[in-house]
């Protein structure tokens, strides 16, 4: 049987097989399906799936992960488990799954975007500043990638200008540096801190002296042994 054209319901409305609307339903109050399959709250503007206490715009929850909520500043949609949590993003053999952030100035501001096709998938982080790439093992190139796409080693940092990379530290006194190992040795090459902000390098795994290298008025100072030609002096 057919409805009037205009039905107002001021209580419960049981409806038994399929129903057809042929034009928009308006509903002014809270709306529940199921009790939490499905949740409006009309006076929050807020929707739910598997919950009726939204933290955000939409929230979805799987069971919950106890008393916390989603920080104001990352609201707009909430996902919620007890355990393990996520999303996923399915894309094409040959197409990227994108997470992209904007702002007034520009949709693309920054992306995170994982690249898939038949030779190489790669991870990408990207800004108007440069991109990091990383190139995960098994697909030909492994490495990753900072101001390069394409790495030739398992860190490639590459720049169109001048280049300094920063290894630093704020501790008092602390030491800064890079560690060089094989399966036999580790050679450490850093300013110690510990050692009156000498320049150094040693071997670590022998417990040798290190050669250190501090620079005065004008003049530079080795301390340790340094062989040339085969000659030590």
């Amino acid at each position: 049987a057919a409805l009037p054209t205009n039905v107002d319901l001021g209580g419960t409305l049981d409806v038994t097989g399929a129903t057809t609307l042929d034009s928009t339903l308006t509903v002014v109050d809270d709306l529940a399906v199921d009790t939490d399959t499905l949740f409006v709250d009309a006076s929050a503007d807020k929707v739910a799936i598997g919950t009726t206490a939204m933290d955000g715009l939409l929230h979805i929850q799987s069971a919950s992960a106890g008393s916390v909520s989603a920080h104001a500043n990352a609201d707009e949609l909430v996902l919620e488990n007890s355990a393990h949590a996520g999303m996923t993003i399915l894309a094409g053999n040959t197409s990227n799954a994108n997470i992209f952030f904007g702002d007034a100035a520009s949709s693309t501001q920054g992306q995170i975007y994982f690249t898939n096709n038949d030779t190489t998938a790669s991870l990408n982080i990207q800004n108007e500043f440069g991109y990091v790439n990383l190139l995960p093992s098994g697909g030909g190139a492994t490495g990753v990638g900072i101001g390069t796409s394409t790495p030739d080693q398992i860190v490639d940092i590459s720049s169109s200008s001048s280049i300094y990379p920063i290894v630093q530290t704020s501790a008092g006194n602390g030491n800064a540096g890079w560690r060089l190992k094989n399966d036999a040795e580790t050679w450490e090459v850093s300013v110690r801190g510990d050692n009156a902000d000498k320049f150094t390098i040693g071997d670590i795994t022998e417990g040798d002296p290190f050669f250190t290298l501090a620079i005065g008025t004008g003049n530079a100072i080795f301390a340790g042994s340094i062989g040339m030609n085969g000659e030590t002096a």
